[in-house]
Order: structure tokens, then sequence, then C-alpha cells
């Protein structure tokens, strides 16, 4: 696997910057009349799937700069081992191009489903729904998507095509969405916890190992040039950890982020299965927010550097 193949699985989708904001305005909008009546509002419903589309906006940034970063620390380990036989297993990136894609195809699926929910106050299309769900929740059931993230994700997703199976005869959304509800809950809470529910644990834990990593790399050389009393070279030096520095708690805090949005998404679904109001519409005009803060830094930061 090469770093191109790496990196061109994580930009299938642009990073969240502004247009992501509003993209959080309108799911604000769309969930904010979700379970202001007993009955599903199909714009409500639909706001979900617009959230899971947001969510893998977000994560697509995320798996790029955690690739970058993680093969980064691998190069170095490379060619300080004295290795001299070059073989793409000895390159390590965060998310591979599979498992990036089975990351999106889980939050995909979560899209249609809504969408088909969302149909379904259409009594013109009950039927034709119905087969859609059948079909969404024979991909599902496998798992197989899921199992290329985590086997705890797989499982989960397998169970959601399941409870999905059990549900598509029902011809009420909201009765559908309370079915599903706990196998949907399960899914997201697989995933937010492969993201990590700390900077110790999951894709949280192996960046800030792989931090840990580069910022010892970029003290050698400050080392020899405070040896040297190159003062000039210190303060470039200095200049460059810190902004590594700047670019480890922008990551960190972007992984932080996505998992936030996850649960975000969990507690829009089970509000709409209760037929209340979403708590979160506040947390998710945040999410596309910081998202667009974190891309803002990050673009900061090269330009520090390239100046």
């Amino acid at each position: 696997m090469t770093e191109k193949d790496a990196q061109g699985a994580a930009r299938r989708t642009r990073p969240p910057g502004r247009g992501s904001v509003v993209a959080s305005g309108l799911i604000v909008a769309a969930l904010a009349t979700a379970g202001c009546t007993r009955t599903v509002d199909r714009t409500g419903v639909v706001g979900i799937g617009t959230a899971a589309a947001v969510i893998g906006d977000q994560s697509q940034t995320v798996f790029l700069e955690g690739n970058r970063l993680v093969r980064r620390v691998s190069v170095n380990r490379f060619v300080r081992s004295g290795d001299i036989a070059l073989a793409e297993g000895k390159f390590d990136i965060l998310v591979t191009p599979e498992s990036a894609a089975a990351w999106l195809g889980v939050l995909s699926s979560i899209e249609r489903y809504a969408a088909l929910l969302g149909d379904l106050t259409n009594e013109k299309r009950g039927s034709a729904t119905s087969d859609a769900l059948a079909d969404l929740a024979k991909e599902l059931n496998g798992g197989v998507a899921g199992a290329r993230i985590s086997p705890g994700v797989g499982s989960a997703v397998a169970s959601l095509g399941g409870a999905i199976v059990e549900a598509r005869a029902q011809a009420d959304a909201r009765r559908i969405l309370r079915t599903t509800d706990p196998a949907f809950q399960r899914t997201i809470r697989e995933m937010a916890d492969a993201v990590g529910a700390d900077d110790s644990s999951g894709l949280r834990g192996t960046v800030r190992s792989a931090w840990t990593a580069a910022l010892d790399e970029s003290r050698r050389p400050y080392i020899d040039a405070a040896s040297n009393r190159d003062e000039a070279l210190q303060r470039r030096l200095v200049g460059d950890f810190l902004a590594s520095v700047d670019r480890r708690d922008a990551q960190l805090g972007a992984l932080a982020d996505l998992r936030a949005s996850l649960l975000a998404l969990g507690a829009a679904h089970a509000a709409a299965a209760d037929g209340r109001a979403a708590p979160v519409d506040a947390l998710l005009d945040a999410i596309g927010k910081r998202a667009a803060e974190t891309r803002r830094l990050y673009d900061d930061i090269d330009r520090a550097k390239e100046g």
C-alpha cells in the first residue's frame, strides 16, 4: 500500500469547512422539528441521515490527518532501524483505505435508512420502501463492512440489519425507529469506542502515541543546534516544535469532536424514536463550527511553517 493510495481513500470528500457549518445548520433546522408531535415528521427523520453524511465528511478529514502523522512516524522509525529492505507492510497508517471505506459505508447506510423512513410518510411509497428496507437490511445483516472497522462494530451493524428486518413490515416510521433504536445505539457506541473514549484508547490513543514519537524525533536536531550555539536555528526549531504541539492538540480535538458527533447522532435517533424534541440541536451546530475551526487551525499552522 502506498501513501498515495492511503491518502486517496481519505480524500473522497472535501474537508469540512464553511460548507459543513451550513450543513450543520440544516441539521439543526431539520432535527428541531423531530418529535414536535407524536408522529414522526419526514424532515426530522431525514435530518438524521443528513447528520450521518456530515459525520462522514468530518471523518475523512480526521483519517487523512491521522494517516499523514502515523506514516511520518513510521518512516522515521524505518530509517533509524537501518533496514534496507523496502516493503509496504513496514509503513503504517492510522486507517487503511478498506477500513475508511467500511466506516463511510456504515454512515452511508444510516443515511439511506433515514431517507427510507422519510419515504414512509408518503403512502404511495409504502410497499417500495419496505422492499428497499429489506435490501438495506440484507447488506447490513452480515456485518461485513463494519467488521473492517472493529469486530464490535461489525456485530452491532449486523444486529441493526436484523432489527430492520424485524421492523420493516411496520408502516409507521416511529414504530420502526423504536424497534431499531437499541441496535442503532449499539452501533453508535461501538463506532464511538473505535474513535476512543479518551486520548488513551481507540484511534485517539494511537494518534497520541504517534505524536509522542514525532515530538521526541523533533528534539534531536535541537540538541545539536544548542550544542553548536546556533541561536537562529534553535529559534526555528522551537517554532517548529510548538507548531507540532498545536497540530497535535488540534488533531486530538478533532477526534474528540468526531466521537461527540457520533454520540449526538445516537441521541437524535433516540429522540425521534421517543417522539420528543431532539436535545442535541445546539451540539450538532457546534460540531460543524468546531470542524471548521479545526480546519482553520491546520491551515494557520501550515501557513506559519511556510513563512
